[in-house]
């Protein structure tokens, strides 16, 4: 049996040890929100028009890339948050994210569609999201039925602000882990904006062995099975957080939905299936079984399967838990 008949199995007979979560990345807004090479390309050649006051857009734009050719991520955003500053880069952060001239995740049939009505199936217990935005919390209360949720940002003093109320105990509680950018028009008063992008904010989160970022996701990884949907394994902290938690051979794994070698053009295609070879085993080192899938669409129609998968257990046990 495969990894995804495993999946469907698991939310058809409710089967998940502790109940089912979903943890969810970058991948999962699909195409329609820029990945983070996009988006620190576009910080780093703010950052550089403003450290050198230069207007030669297309000069920052060289230099910016040759930054990413020899640079990674967290080096990059650590470049831009000391030049632009930490509110700032949250705010430009937004208006890329939110770019109302980008095409939105909020709407009928793209992958975060599909990952709503799972979460309004009734089988999952919470969420555990590594993105800023608030896509998906716009997804839920957009359903005719309107799911309550509970938004709780990891980062900040100010704890959780409850979307949809009057769900009591019904709420469906989604942490972001790394922080919370709300859309502009959302955006809370007296809030404190952190988020976790840096190298420097890395190390500090790791310093912080009792804080809500870490102990929340521990606590989800060690007490219930997981399914991350468009995650990879270039973040530290999610890493260092599923070694901390890493599951005994003998209990259940946890799964991963996501794209795969194959969908990089760039890679030689003889090349391809041996490199998702190398993936999953990396993969089932932290107590994840992979499945692989090449384009968004397609992790989108493996989600609607779990979600009739769910729909069935929910009508046939309706008073069941997840």
């Amino acid at each position: 049996m495969g990894n995804l008949q495993e999946l469907e199995r698991l939310f058809s007979r409710r089967q998940f040890a502790g109940g089912a979560v979903l943890v969810l990345g970058a991948g999962v807004n699909g195409d329609d929100v820029p990945k983070w090479k996009g988006i620190l390309q576009k910080l780093l050649v703010d950052a550089l028009i403003q450290k050198s006051a230069s207007s030669d857009a297309k000069a920052c734009e060289r230099m910016a890339e040759s930054i990413q050719a020899k640079f990674d991520i967290y080096a990059q955003a650590s470049l831009v948050e000391a030049i632009l500053g930490p509110e700032r880069l949250v705010s430009r952060l937004a208006s890329i994210i939110y770019n109302p001239r980008q095409p939105s995740p909020v709407r009928e049939g793209s992958l975060l569609d599909s990952v709503g009505r799972l979460c309004m199936s009734g089988s999952i217990r919470a969420v555990l999201t590594f993105n800023y935005d608030t896509y998906l919390e716009q997804v839920l209360a957009q359903r005719p039925q309107p799911m309550p949720v509970v938004v709780i940002d990891c980062l900040s003093a100010a704890g959780s602000m409850r979307v949809a109320s009057d769900g009591g105990s019904n709420s469906l509680p989604i942490y972001h882990v790394h922080g919370l950018i709300p859309n502009p028009g959302q955006v809370l008063r007296g809030r404190d904006q952190k988020i976790v992008l840096s190298q420097t904010n890395y190390l500090s989160l790791f310093g912080q062995a009792d804080g809500e970022a870490t102990s929340t996701p521990l606590h989800i990884f060690r007490s219930y099975q997981a399914v991350f949907i468009g995650c990879s394994l270039e973040d530290w902290n999610m890493i260092r957080l599923l070694q901390r938690s890493l599951r005994r051979r003998d209990e259940r794994p946890h799964y991963c939905l996501a794209r795969a070698f194959h969908s990089e053009d760039h890679i030689e295609t003889e090349d391809r299936a041996g490199l998702d070879r190398l993936l999953s085993t990396l993969w089932q080192t932290l107590g994840v079984n992979p499945v692989y899938f090449k384009e968004y669409k397609d992790i989108a129609q493996a989600v609607d399967k779990l979600v009739t998968a769910a729909e069935l257990a929910e009508k046939n046990n309706p008073k069941a838990s997840a």
